[in-house]
C-alpha cells in the first residue's frame, strides 16, 4: 500500500512539471482568413514559416513562439510582446512595432526595415546582422543587445539607450543618434541639487572606438 502511495505521489509531482497551456491552432486559421487577431496568445506556439503578412495582431502574445524566417511584413503589431520568441530571418519590413516588447528574443539576420518600432524594449536581444535600416525608432531601448554587424542605416534613433550594447561592425551611416544614451549613472545635478540618472549620450567617437560604422551623413556629436 506504501509503495502504490508513493508511485501516485511521484506521478502527481511528475504532472505538476508538465506545463498545462496548449496551444490553440485555430488563431492561425483565424488570422490568415480574417487578416486579425488581436490580443490573441500565440506563446510557445510553433509558428516557423508563416504567413501574417499585413495582418493586425496589436497586443498579441508571442512569448517563446518559434516565429523563425516568419512573414510579418506591414504587419500592425503595436504593444506586441515578443518576449524571448525566435524571430531569426523573419520578415518584418514595414511592421508596426511600437511598444513591443522584444526582451531576450532572437531576431538575429531578420529584417526590420522601414518598421516603426519607437519606444520598444529589445534589451538582451539578439540582432546579430539584422536590417534595420530606415527604422522610426526613437527612444527604443536596446540596452545590452547584441547588434553585431547589423544594419541601422539612415535609422531613426533618437534617444534609444544602447547601454552596454555590442555594436561591433553595426552600420550607422545615415542614422540619427542625436540624444542616443550609452550610459547612465547615479550623479549630483547642480541645476536641480539633487541625486538623480545622469546620462552620457553617444558621440561618434563612441562608435569608432567600438569598431561601428559611420560617415558624414551619421548624426552623433563630433
Amino acid at each position: 500500500m506504501k509503495s502504490f502511495l508513493l508511485k501516485l505521489l511521484c506521478l502527481i509531482l511528475l504532472i505538476g512539471t508538465i506545463p498545462c497551456f496548449a496551444f490553440d491552432k485555430s488563431l492561425v486559421e483565424k488570422t490568415k482568413r480574417l487578416g486579425e487577431c488581436d490580443e490573441c496568445d500565440f506563446s510557445g506556439a510553433d509558428l516557423s514559416g508563416v504567413d501574417f503578412k499585413g495582418a493586425n495582431l496589436d497586443e498579441a502574445v508571442f512569448s517563446k513562439a518559434n516565429l523563425t524566417k516568419a512573414n510579418l511584413e506591414k504587419a500592425y503589431i503595436d504593444k506586441g510582446n515578443f518576449t524571448e520568441a525566435r524571430l531569426a530571418g523573419a520578415n518584418l519590413q514595414g511592421a508596426h512595432l511600437d511598444k513591443c516588447n522584444f526582451t531576450k528574443a532572437n531576431l538575429d539576420g531578420a529584417d526590420l526595415s522601414g518598421a516603426t518600432i519607437e519606444k520598444a524594449t529589445l534589451r538582451g536581444a539578439s540582432l546579430r546582422k539584422a536590417n534595420l535600416s530606415v527604422i522610426e525608432g526613437a527612444r527604443i531601448d536596446l540596452r545590452e543587445a547584441d547588434l553585431t554587424g547589423a544594419s541601422f542605416k539612415r535609422a531613426e534613433l533618437k534617444y534609444a539607450r544602447i547601454i552596454d550594447a555590442k555594436i561591433e561592425g553595426a552600420d550607422f551611416r545615415g542614422a540619427d543618434l542625436r540624444g542616443v544614451v550609452i550610459k547612465s549613472s547615479r550623479g549630483y545635478n547642480s541645476l536641480s541639487a539633487s541625486t538623480e540618472d545622469l546620462d552620457i549620450t553617444l558621440t561618434c567617437d563612441h562608435l569608432k572606438a567600438a569598431g561601428a560604422l559611420y560617415d558624414d551623413t551619421t548624426k552623433c556629436a563630433r
